[in-house]
């Protein structure tokens, strides 16, 4: 059997797809092709869960003529749109998975699911919402095997040579700002481009200097090439109002590679982020975290860690106590970890 799982999206909601891309391959024993983005290729680069992996840009009419190269049994498309829909169906896919929209409802080749109809499936999480879709190829195998697999294995894969060259910039790093071989390696990452539920940079800034003082931690920021400056802007901005200086804050300067900020988080020992890629990709990898996120968030988007401060108001919205008491919340709860 044939699966293709057609999914572009931006790093969060691409991790969240590992998962059911896993299960496929533990319960079908199928072979799998993804076509998805550049986000998506990178991530599953090393993942051996799949087979075959193509960047198709968002646009499948364009590609048909590669649909129809692997004469799929099941297309499973997780956005059904017109101009996603309309285009898969001039291909051979036997049968396309997706959600229950007026045009796939009315079409003899799709298996619909009302993930935006029924409140059983609205309050799912992103994980269990993309399962649900695996499971629509066969309801009965699904449910038998679902519970005999281990989905913590649907991880993103670095490479060797990632991981040496990510442990060898921490050590020497760390080395030149005091940090002993017991430090408690702390990534705080203050970027999003979708949460609406943030503080703003600054504020995270005053959470790194916070940590700074900590006993045996080290403040973490990694940065890419379109934040880098504005971030270095800011933190000079923060150093010459306040007066005061981080001295064991580590930058490190990624380029747009997310499999080289994967073998950073790996290295951490936990991660402090507003809901959003990086603390998707922390909590895919097994490393704890502090969810800076809104109330809804915590149930859609939730994290593995399960520990949130929950952010009333969008960060237009916050007022300088709203944004105090997330401060010290979030270091409370970092406190908390550190001594147990």
């Amino acid at each position: 059997m044939k699966v293709g799982y057609i999914h572009f999206y931006g790093l969060g909601d691409n991790i969240f797809a590992l998962e059911p891309l896993f299960a496929l391959k533990a319960i079908f024993n199928c072979e799998v092709i993804v076509f998805g983005n550049a986000i998506m290729k990178n991530l599953l680069l090393h993942c051996d869960f799949v087979d075959f992996v193509h960047d198709i840009q968002g646009d499948i009419a364009s590609h048909i003529d590669l649909f129809n190269s692997y004469n799929l049994d099941y297309a499973i498309l997780t956005n059904c749109k017109r101009c996603y829909l309309y285009p898969l169906q001039a291909s051979n896919v036997k049968t396309i998975i997706t959600t229950t929209k007026i045009p796939s409802l009315f079409s003899m080749r799709c298996k619909t699911i009302p993930i935006h109809l029924l409140p059983k499936y609205r309050n799912m999480t992103r994980y269990e919402q993309g399962l649900s879709y695996v499971r629509k190829i066969n309801p009965k195998l699904f449910d038998t095997k679902i519970k005999t697999i281990c989905l913590n294995n649907a991880k993103v894969k670095t490479t060797q040579e990632q991981k040496e060259k990510v442990k060898s910039f921490i050590a020497n790093h760390a080395k030149t700002r005091g940090g002993g071989g017991n430090s408690k390696l702390i990534l705080i990452n203050p970027f999003s481009h979708t949460a609406t539920h943030t503080l703003p940079l600054e504020s995270y800034i005053e959470i790194i200097a916070h940590i700074s003082n900590m006993q045996n931690c080290i403040p973490i920021v990694a940065t890419y090439p379109q934040i880098h400056d504005y971030f270095l802007e800011a933190l000079s901005t923060w150093k010459n109002e306040t007066k005061q200086e981080i001295s064991n804050l580590i930058i490190f300067q990624n380029d747009d590679d997310i499999l080289n900020l994967a073998a950073l988080i790996e290295q951490m020992d936990y991660v402090i982020s507003p809901s959003t890629g990086t603390i998707h990709l922390a909590s895919n990898l097994g490393v704890p975290t502090i969810g800076l996120f809104s109330a809804y968030d915590t149930k859609k988007w939730g994290t593995k860690s399960k520990q949130y401060v929950i952010l009333p108001y969008e960060k237009t919205q916050m007022n300088e106590n709203d944004i105090q008491q997330a401060i010290t919340q979030t270091l409370h709860i970092l406190q908390e970890n550190i001594k147990n």
